[in-house]
């Protein structure tokens, strides 16, 4: 699969951030932004969503080469988490995402545009480790981990064509994992701003070198493999309830 090496600095830049705030020297004044006690966090996000190539056309036509993808677009969802401790907890999370589909170049009757949409509905559960006591008194590090499943809804719109309809394909529901690193920046004791940068795999069930997809052309296409990889840059509200 194909991402673009932009898509790839922003991820990397906001992981390298988020470390960099979570390891910095510590300071007795965390504690002021600190919730002790078990809490409840509400957390509402938006942000950008990195999508990824794909189908390759194959053969050794004019057109090898071209791609079947998906375009980068908006991410919304929210996040329930329980911490019984200040340094850790479990979260559950929603996340609606959506892509439209996009041929690179001409390949035989369809020239570069968008063919449909992809809409996935993730529901996950994540652990996420903390650092406090650092430098800057009111960012709190953290890493998180998790896994889930990524109902798959895609939209398809073909070119007008006498004999090919618009398919519907229906839904596909995806085993999906993640991991991802961020920082919470404290506004008041029980309310954050949190940003953080996530990969996501998602197994497609389709395995590498198979055709997975002919058109009504002849053209076709071989999944590039059976992991689908996407990034995820989000900001959003930390909401607290209970603790001290």
């Amino acid at each position: 699969m194909a991402m673009r090496c932009p898509n790839v600095l922003a991820v990397a830049g906001v992981v390298l951030i988020a470390l960099s705030l979570a390891f910095s020297p510590t300071t007795a004044s965390a504690q002021q932004y600190t919730v002790y006690g078990p809490t409840l966090e509400l957390t509402p996000f938006a942000g950008y969503y990195i999508a990824q190539d794909l189908y390759t056309l194959s053969g050794s036509s004019a057109y090898s080469g071209s791609t079947l993808g998906l375009l980068n677009d908006f991410m919304w969802g929210g996040r329930l988490g329980y911490y019984p401790k200040p340094y850790g907890g479990v979260e559950f999370s929603y996340t609606r995402e959506g892509s439209d589909i996009e041929v690179s170049k001409s390949v035989g009757g369809y020239n570069p545009s968008s063919y449909g949409r992809v809409n996935l509905d993730t529901y996950e559960m994540n652990f996420v480790g903390r650092k406090h006591n650092l430098t800057d008194s009111k960012v709190t590090g953290f890493g998180t981990i998790g896994f889930g499943w990524s109902v798959v809804k895609p939209e398809i719109t073909l070119p007008p064509n006498p004999v090919v309809t618009n398919p519907d394909l229906g839904s596909n529901t995806l085993f999906c994992f993640n991991f991802g690193a961020g920082a919470n920046v404290a506004m008041s004791k029980k309310v954050d701003m949190r940003l953080e940068a996530r990969w996501k795999l998602t197994h497609t069930d389709i395995s590498t070198g198979t055709y997975g997809y002919c058109d009504y052309y002849g053209y076709c296409y071989t999944y590039s493999s059976n992991t689908y990889s996407s990034g995820e840059l989000t900001g959003g509200l930390t909401y607290k309830f209970g603790g001290k």
